[in-house]
């Protein structure tokens, strides 16, 4: 039997961005759930402060009649921290296809630029804990250095 060892380097950076991803993955699908199921979801991917930020966002966007659609796709550009409990992540991510629409009438009320530089902060408890996003900041157009 051969066996094969894992850069533990690796493996904590690959934990990182599959949180990451899983958040934008996640994100636009909490819109299409009842609304007090909202923090129940949220919390499995965002702690505070960017868990009450998405809940109120959810919340803003179901009383105004319109729902989130597409999907965030990131483009990591850099890292740090993924051996301790606290990372950032870097990120040009692809929100072309990303926004707004309208319950009612599916009409687009917004629709995302091409890209987004994304700060992401990201959090676990332990060394064996689930990392779970703790504050987002977007730059808006982003300006990525180099097109992806």
């Amino acid at each position: 039997m051969t066996t094969t060892t894992v850069d533990p380097t690796q493996l904590a950076r690959f934990s990182v961005i599959f949180a990451y991803q899983q958040f934008w993955a996640v994100l636009p699908l909490v819109d299409q759930q009842p609304a007090e199921q909202t923090a129940g979801i949220l919390q499995a991917i965002a702690e505070e402060p960017e868990l009450g930020r998405q809940i109120a966002a959810a919340n803003q966007r179901r009383t105004r009649g319109i729902h989130l659609y597409g999907e965030t796709i990131p483009h990591v550009t850099s890292m740090t921290g993924a051996e301790g409990s606290d990372a950032s992540i870097e990120d040009c991510a692809d929100t072309s296809h990303t926004g707004t629409v309208e319950n009612r009438t599916n009409k687009t009320v917004t629709r995302n630029p091409q890209r987004t530089h994304i700060t992401a902060h990201l959090h676990r408890t332990s060394e064996l804990g689930h990392w779970k996003v703790h504050e987002l900041t977007a730059i808006e157009p982003a300006d990525c250095g180099q097109s992806h």
